[in-house]
């Protein structure tokens, strides 16, 4: 099969605007290289953001948590990378970059990540930041996601870490690693996981189980 990388760039400035009249996003599908429509936009009672294609649909976030999209970008022609912004705590400033294909007519989410902004110095300047991006590329006849995982801590930069993820071309999803037959705590509860695909960087580890991505959080997985 050819590949024929594709790529578009759209930046989102009015984000009230956005969510009313949704958006439409071409890609290719990963299995059949056939042209396919991937829309984000809001539910009817404009509570929740979600990604669909014409078979099914995978929910972003609520709306009162989106503060705004940053960029809406297709990579290689076959997924398309969002990256927004989420409501943290005080001083605190959260992005989430998620990256969807269509696989065989389905939407799959192929990778979820986070970053953070903190600021507690008096002045309101940034104290700490933490910044995960993704390019994906298309080499030798694999499609590669080059992570960098930078980490800065008043103005001085503590890491600064590159990772290359591998896709699984029957699943359609981005990892570093497979883990076989352990236990795991899942929303709260310990299960027995027979195999689950992981990307596990520096300052924090993401697991894909059950068509869903989760973080790892003080005690537990939890959904993203």
């Amino acid at each position: 099969m050819k590949y024929i990388p594709i790529i578009i760039l759209f930046n989102i400035f009015t984000f009230n605007s956005f969510c009313q009249e949704g958006k439409e996003i071409k890609v290719l599908d990963f299995l059949t290289n056939k042209h396919s429509t991937i829309n984000i936009k809001e539910d009817s009672q404009k509570t929740l953001i979600f990604v669909e294609s014409h078979s099914n649909r995978v929910n972003l976030k609520e709306v009162k948590d989106v503060t705004g999209i940053d960029s809406i970008t297709v990579k290689g022609g076959r997924f398309l990378k969002i990256v927004f912004r989420i409501r943290g705590g005080a001083g605190e400033h959260l992005r989430l970059t998620k990256v969807f294909c269509i696989s065989g007519g389905n939407l799959i989410e192929s990778l979820s990540l986070s970053s953070s902004e903190i600021s507690y110095l008096p002045s309101g300047g940034l104290d700490e930041k933490y910044v995960v991006d993704v390019d994906i590329l298309y080499e030798k006849g694999k499609f590669i996601a080059y992570l960098n995982e930078l980490y800065i801590n008043r103005n001085v930069i503590s890491l600064n870490k590159k990772k290359r993820l591998q896709l699984d071309s029957n699943k359609a999803i981005f990892y570093s690693q497979r883990v076989k037959d352990t236990a795991i705590k899942i929303l709260g509860i310990k299960r027995q996981i027979k195999e689950y695909y992981a990307v596990f960087l520096s300052r924090n580890k993401y697991i894909y189980h059950e068509n869903s991505w989760y973080q790892k959080g003080k005690n537990s997985y939890m959904r993203m």
